[in-house]
Order: C-alpha cells, then structure tokens, then sequence
C-alpha cells in the first residue's frame, strides 16, 4: 500500500513547492473578494461637484454676457433720438452731444477729454475720444464745425493775451493811424477798415460819419464819440452844416444845407463849468455845439468839475481854445458826484475818465478778497492805483453813504 502511494502520489521536490505556491493563490484568490469589501470604495466617479463648479462658471460668463447685452439695450432703448445740426467740439455742452445720438458716457469722455486740457484742432482729431464708434463719428463728421483759423491750417490758437489798458484821447479820424486807433481801444480789424475806407478815398467830415464803418460796434463808437475831432478846414464850409441827401447831392451821400442854430459869441459872459448848458457853453469863442456837447458829457462821467483846468482835458479843446475862454469861466457849484467803491460794480468803474479797465479790475478783486474799504486811503495796497493816481481820483471816490 505503501509503494503503492509512492509510486503513484510521489512529488518531486520542486513540484511540491509548485502546489504550495498554487494554493496559496487560490486561498488568495478565494478570500481577496471578502477582503476587499472591508475597504471603501467609491467605484462611481461623481461629477456632482464638479458640475456643480462648472455651473456657476457658465453662470458667471452668462452673467457677464448678459450684462453687457443689457448695457447695449439699455444704451439703445435710452439713448435720445439722433439729431441733426452742426456742432463745434471744443464747446458743445454733453447735452448738445447727447442730442447728437452720443450716449452719456462718450458725451462725458468728451468733457473729460477738454477739462485735461484737450483741443480739437481739425474734425479727424474727434476719433480720438476711445469711446466713440466709428459709425458714430463717420455719421457726425460732416456736421463738425471747428473755429475758422483751426479749419485752416489746423494750428492751435494762440494763448489770450492780457487786456489791454485802454487810452482815450483827441482824435482824428482821417489822419490818425492804425497804431492809435487800437490803443483807442479797437480791434485790429476795426483799426484796418477804417484805414481801408480812407484809402479808397472815403472821408470823415463830422463825428456822426464814424459810424459807416460797419466793423465798429455802437458801443465803441458811443464811447469814442467825445473824442472825435475833425478840424474846421475838413468840413464842407463854415455856414454850412451836413445832412444826409440824394445820390446826386455829392460827395459820400451827404449835401450842404445852411445852418440855422447860430449863437452869438460873446466875451464878456461867464459860464459856471458845473451847471452850464450847451448852449451857455456855445456862447464861448471857439467852442460849438459839438465842443460844448463834450464838456457836459466829460463832466457828468467824472461826476462834476474840482477845478476850470479839468476843460484842458476834454478831447478837442486845444490849449489856445482853453486859455482864450479860461476867464470866462466860473466855478460856483461844487457838487460833485462820488462813487461808493464798496457797492459799485466794474462797469461803473470804468465810466469814469480817471479810472481804466486795469484798475476797476483791481478795485473789485481787492474788494472781494478783502472785504470793504474802510478808507479810501486803503487804495494805497492796490498795486494797480499809484500814489499821483489816487491822489487824482480820491475826491470821487467815497466808502460810505
């Protein structure tokens, strides 16, 4: 029995480890299921989270895009209907942008881009506002209108010069030149067309004729008009005065007519400078209607005359006329009208013969910087007034009631 197992059931030694090995990963192989189900494990990938995460990034970009989308329609839906009209970009208000079809925010860019210092010198330089579409400005580039000079040569304009003091004085308007004429306080413009007008032949023969020059305004000429001074031998005749007549009355429109107001001179008569009428002033050799208009009109800008040498300084009265009527003159009333520089304005100031735009300028300034004057004497601090100066226009000046 024995042999018999042996010869039959006999291992060698190599198979037996053979066997070994082999159960061993059968008895492996049998309970690794058991095993495993001891372990936990998630054999299911779960997309919950990760979808979840995905979700909220296209809810994000939809949030995105769907804001912009309403900014769009909101933009479309409020924008003001497009208008149409010619506009200048360096002064147009946002509102004026705004009726162009521009939305608020590019009619602000607007507005931000001037406010830095921005200038638009030719229409292609309106692109430069980012925020503009380009259908918007082919759509407005027809209708931009820029300053004349700009247009031009696409420079920019120069800086505002300082104001200029503004003189007056006794003048001819056919012989004065250009230079004057500006220091008169004309525009260069005003100062050429008048010198264009002589040169073509035209002539001034009494101070209403100024007026043809259609550049000057009516107030420079209202302004000016006390200073005009045409000489006797300029005008057409000493017993005929100029009125307007028909194209075959003569030269520049206008005829002679005799005169009929004459007024007898007299050397003998006196004439109070602070009351007299024109035609008490008339009465004086040498001096008209015109004349005498004057000295009214400069004594009521300075507010009545402190002395008779003041009539030295009305526009025409040359130094003989004065010393030949000086004797003649009074000075009974010596009222004088005084200027609160405390409540007066700047144009008020600068009605008066003694004071020019420089200084009413620095009257107010001072006065708003530092309060009311509490003396005249405070003019002093006034870089702009000089000691002669002050002197000159104290007795016209008051800081009380």
């Amino acid at each position: 029995m024995n042999r018999f197992l042996k010869d039959y059931f006999y291992y060698t030694k190599n198979e037996i480890r053979g066997v070994i090995v082999l159960s061993i990963l059968l008895l492996i192989i049998s309970i690794a299921p058991s095993f495993i189900n001891f372990v936990p494990t998630n054999n299911d990938i779960d997309f919950l989270d990760f979808e979840a995460k995905a979700a909220l990034i296209m809810a994000m970009n939809l949030d995105e895009s769907t804001n912009y989308e309403n900014k769009q329609t909101d933009f479309e839906e409020n924008n003001i209907v497009a208008e149409t009209f010619y506009f200048n970009p360096n002064t147009a208000k946002k509102s004026d942008f705004e009726h162009l079809g521009l939305s608020s925010k590019t009619a602000q860019s607007i507005i931000n881009y001037r406010n830095k210092g921005g200038k638009f010198y030719k229409p292609e330089d309106f692109k430069k506002i980012y925020t503009l579409k380009a259908a918007d400005y082919q759509r407005l580039l027809p209708f931009i209108q820029l300053e004349k000079r700009n247009q031009n040569n696409y420079k920019p304009e120069k800086e505002a010069q300082p104001n200029r003091i503004v003189e007056q004085f006794a003048f001819n308007p056919n012989t004065t030149n250009k230079a004057d004429f500006e220091r008169l306080g004309l525009t260069a413009r005003t100062a050429q067309s008048i010198i264009n007008y002589r040169n073509k032949g035209g002539k001034f023969y009494k101070p209403e004729d100024f007026k043809k020059i259609y550049t000057l305004n009516e107030v420079d000429y209202k302004r000016l008009e006390s200073y005009i001074n045409i000489p006797k031998k300029e005008k057409p005749g000493p017993n005929f005065t100029t009125a307007k007549g028909t194209e075959n009355d003569g030269i520049m429109g206008f005829s002679t007519v005799p005169k009929t107001d004459y007024i007898k001179k007299s050397t003998t008569v006196e004439i109070d400078i602070n009351t007299a009428k024109v035609e008490d002033f008339q009465q004086l050799k040498g001096i008209g209607a015109g004349y005498a208009k004057r000295i009214i009109k400069y004594r009521t800008q300075l507010g009545g005359f402190l002395n008779i040498n003041q009539i030295q300084e009305v526009y025409g009265i040359s130094k003989e006329t004065f010393e030949s009527i000086k004797p003649q003159l009074i000075q009974i009333s010596k009222t004088i009208q005084k200027i609160n520089i405390n409540t007066t304005d700047y144009e008020t100031l600068i009605t008066h013969p003694y004071i020019d735009s420089k200084r009413a300028n620095a009257i107010i300034k001072y006065r708003k910087q530092h309060g009311n004057f509490k003396s005249i004497e405070d003019l002093k601090n006034i870089y702009a007034i000089s000691a002669k100066t002050l002197e000159r226009i104290k007795p016209y000046l008051k800081v009380g009631s």
